[in-house]
């Protein structure tokens, strides 16, 4: 799921994911699953690209944690870079205030 997916396809290819019954792995940036949308379905949700939004990166981990989930649930980070990593570790760790952002682009541009 990304931003380029229409409403029409983007409801048809979240209802085949609650209807099917494997995978229950959801690749998405977690922009496009922090809202309206019941992921308990799933077991496994990989997160293709860090956001600079701590309130949207929970709203997006918390999708799969529903009262009606059932199966182990798992997160999965992907990264290419140094920056994106320490990125996922500031929100993984909840410390993800602004100045904390902006000194991890300081860095990054000093090196």
């Amino acid at each position: 799921i990304d931003g380029s997916i229409v409403n029409n396809a983007r409801t048809r290819v979240l209802q085949a994911f609650t209807k099917a019954t494997d995978p229950h792995v959801l690749v998405a940036n977690p922009v496009t699953a922090s809202h309206g949308l019941n992921l308990e379905v799933a077991d496994t949700c990989i997160w293709v690209a860090p956001i600079h939004s701590l309130d949207i990166y929970n709203q997006a981990c918390e999708r799969m944690n529903r009262p009606s989930q059932r199966n182990s649930m798992r997160i999965i980070h992907l990264g290419a870079t140094r920056l994106e990593w320490e990125i996922y570790k500031r929100l993984k760790e909840k410390d993800f205030a602004q100045q904390s952002l902006l000194e991890l682009y300081r860095q990054e541009i000093e090196l």
